[in-house]
């Protein structure tokens, strides 16, 4: 038969210490039920161990002695520096478990480059303990000594394309002094280059996609750029820092004075530096404003509610609460919101879906941030 015993705890050797990694044991007495005896004396034992502390989110990259420097990052992201001139920012949530990063110089890649294109940086080797794309944008900063462009050239980073055996999939730079910040999607070989002009575009995720001809263009216009593997993601969900730099490239927001120590918001340590600048002069402009509790949320991906909000506020477009009750779940649309769902749906920007239905909760998607930019900037010529 079996019942339940009560365990008074003796203690544990070694001395437990929650902050020394090992293992502990702890022993305890038995007192059985009443009507039972522990005759073979038997007594209660666990055992705990305690994993070494992992680095902190916030960590230098310690180089080893084979040239490689590794990064430890947990779930809520890690930042660090190699070789004095190499930031990798991680945001939270860039993949489901923890883990590690290596970067590490490589020689210059022997490849016949386009007349007008010239190396800038060293070639980076990023490489991490899983394969695949990252969950969210990781941010690179480059710090160039010099930069040996001629006039009218401009910089980018470019990922080399082991298969193709060149460089391929021009990421735009965000310059600052000379600096080269850019997103990346992907592990691999990176270097910055100065170049002319951007190489023709292609995406080998588009081909049949509804949106191609939209991303294309956009693509063109330097709206928007790929992934840094030759795809676009055009199904990815768009975050609110993304959609407010897609609405400056676009030029929808004022070119004002305001500067990335002009942000405000609660969590403005969270905001990319790429996108600083942007959501600065976005606020500033009155397109933009913070949650209740004051933060920007700029990892959060973007509703399809505020976009509408964000675009009627840019282009200036006249509120309509009566227009958005035409479609059929218009009553779930947000009341803070549906003046702009009228308003946007009335200049032809952004239509419904399937059904008749707005789905204001649903997140926005690369390719339809794409389609909504360039009937703006349609709306506007």
């Amino acid at each position: 038969s079996s019942g339940s015993a009560s365990v008074a705890w003796d203690g544990g050797a070694p001395a437990y210490d929650p902050d020394a990694a090992g293992s502990y044991t702890f022993t305890g007495t038995l007192t059985p039920p009443a009507g039972s005896i522990n005759t073979d004396g038997l007594q209660a034992a666990v055992q705990i161990i305690v994993a070494p502390r992992l680095p902190g989110p916030v960590t230098p990259l310690p180089e080893t002695s084979d040239g490689v420097y590794r990064l430890y990052c947990g779930l809520e992201g890690c930042s660090g520096t190699a070789f004095d001139e190499l930031n990798i920012s991680v945001p939270a949530g860039t993949h489901d478990r923890a883990f590690t990063w290596t970067v590490q110089k490589t020689p210059n890649i022997a490849v016949v480059l386009p007349v007008n294109m010239s190396i800038q940086s060293p070639v980076y080797e990023l490489k991490t303990d899983f394969e695949g794309t990252f969950l969210q944008p990781v941010e690179l900063e480059i710090k160039l000594a010099r930069t040996d462009s001629d006039d009218g050239q401009t910089l980018a980073l470019f990922r080399y394309d082991e298969t193709e055996e060149q460089w391929t999939d021009m990421l735009g730079c965000e310059e600052d002094n000379a600096n080269c910040i850019a997103a990346i999607q992907h592990t691999g070989q990176y270097a910055v280059f100065a170049v002319d002009e951007p190489p023709v575009i292609a995406f080998h995720d588009i081909a049949r996609h509804w949106a191609r001809a939209s991303i294309l263009q956009a693509a063109s216009e330097g709206l928007v750029s790929g992934d840094g593997d030759g795809s676009f993601a055009p199904d990815r969900a768009v975050t609110r820092a993304e959609f407010v730099s897609m609405l400056a490239r676009a030029q929808f927001i004022p070119q004002a004075d305001a500067l990335a120590d002009d942000l405000y918001f609660t969590d403005a340590a969270d905001v990319p530096a790429w996108a600083e600048t942007a959501i600065a002069r976005a606020h500033q402009a009155g397109i933009v404003q913070g949650y209740a509790d004051g933060a920007f949320r700029p990892g959060q991906t973007i509703t399809r509610t505020e976009t509408a909000i964000f675009l009627a506020r840019a282009l200036q477009l006249s509120a309509s609460e009566q227009a958005s009750a035409q479609f059929a779940d218009g009553t779930s649309i947000p009341q803070w919101g549906r003046g702009a769902v009228g308003g946007v749906w009335k200049a032809g920007i952004m239509q419904g879906q399937p059904g008749n239905r707005f789905d204001p909760y649903d997140r926005l998607t690369r390719a339809e941030a794409v389609v909504v930019l360039l009937r703006a900037m349609e709306r506007m010529d």
